[in-house]
């Protein structure tokens, strides 16, 4: 086990642990549970509304609506999952198709939410800056009393969080340690017994980490959740980086860096060399440290928030003008020839 799976915690924008992880200390969390073991979290009265802010019953039909959207529409029955196409028209899906799917039991599934959906992209680059993992957001819209897949495992970590509506789930035994793809269970009792059953109900969230197996199905009410993933950056890539090639049958090197790691640079170069039971280079550690941010970062895309307006005024900047940095837009420090310099992202 790394140093930092006993102890790393992100040390910036508590705002968001206080929604995800009401009730759980911060630190509890990512040394007991983050890339170990499931953790149901209810909500509590200090998170009001859960996350109806996301979204809602009312907003499904207008996501449907943006050319971006990627659906998927779904139900479990019988033994096997039956996939329905439905038509387009305009370039848009037929939303008179997705009304009788959904009346059908089919699951409504929305992928890639952070893409064009404000009140998700907010959260999401919240989530990415405080991780330093990358991230995305799905949602799942289940009839009652319906379920969309079978038991399967994810190549990622998961954050369920119920926005609407009840579902209830079940959680399995890690059938794949560190995974870096998902694949579903042709045999149910491969699975085993569920070693966590719970209801999610509004405001509730589930952490489940990759390779555990797991599957929901909807209450007597209708059911909204969203999926937060998180596709974790490990140390087996940073290795790569380093060394050209990685041994990926050595489960140490397929943990998750930890939340946050960009700003512990020191325990990290520490922990390599612990985990591979040999010196490595520290200068090569920090140049693909480097090489990560610029990969993470050179793909984020801020925000939308007007900032094309900004840009008509960037001729009256002086050197007294004053600031402000764009909401969870991330920045570092570097040092070139011609002196430091701030990159955001």
């Amino acid at each position: 086990m790394s140093e930092f799976s006993q102890g790393a915690v992100p040390t910036t924008d508590n705002s968001l642990f206080k929604r995800l992880l009401p009730d759980t200390d911060v630190g509890t969390f990512f040394t007991g549970y983050w890339d170990k073991t499931p953790l149901h979290m209810p909500a509590c009265e200090a998170s009001p509304g859960g996350f109806s802010d996301l979204v809602s019953a009312r907003d499904i039909d207008h996501l449907f609506g943006y050319s971006d959207a990627r659906i998927r529409v779904a139900r479990w029955h019988d033994g096997k999952v039956h996939n329905r196409s439905v038509p387009k028209i305009g370039g848009m899906p037929n939303i008179y198709d997705l009304y009788q799917a959904w009346n059908d039991g089919f699951s409504i599934s929305i992928d890639h939410l952070h893409r064009f959906w404000p009140p998700i992209t907010r959260f999401y680059k919240q989530i990415e800056s405080t991780l330093q993992h990358p991230a995305g957001v799905n949602l799942y819209y289940t009839p009652p009393g319906n379920q969309a897949f079978k038991i399967h495992y994810d190549g990622h970590d998961v954050f369920v969080l119920q926005a609407t509506g009840t579902k209830d789930w079940e959680v399995y035994r890690q059938i794949d340690p560190f995974p870096n793809t998902g694949r579903e269970l042709d045999n149910p009792d491969q699975a085993g017994k569920p070693i966590l059953t719970c209801t999610l109900r509004e405001g509730d969230a589930l952490y489940i980490p990759r390779g555990f197996a797991h599957a929901a199905r909807a209450t007597d009410s209708a059911s909204i959740h969203l999926t937060v993933q998180v596709t974790p950056l490990t140390w087996y890539e940073l290795l790569r980086i380093i060394e050209g090639n990685a041994d990926w049958t050595n489960l140490r090197l397929r943990q998750s860096l930890p939340p946050g790691f960009m700003h512990q640079k020191e325990t990290m170069h520490r922990t390599l060399p612990t985990l591979l039971g040999r010196p490595i280079d520290g200068n090569a550690v920090q140049d693909a440290l480097q090489r990560y941010c610029d990969r993470l970062w050179g793909q984020a895309q801020p925000i939308p928030d007007g900032h094309f307006e900004c840009l008509q005024r960037v001729h009256q900047m002086a050197l007294e003008s004053r600031l402000r940095k764009r909401v969870h837009a991330c920045c570092r420090a570097e040092s070139t020839p011609e002196g430091a310099r701030l990159v955001f992202h």
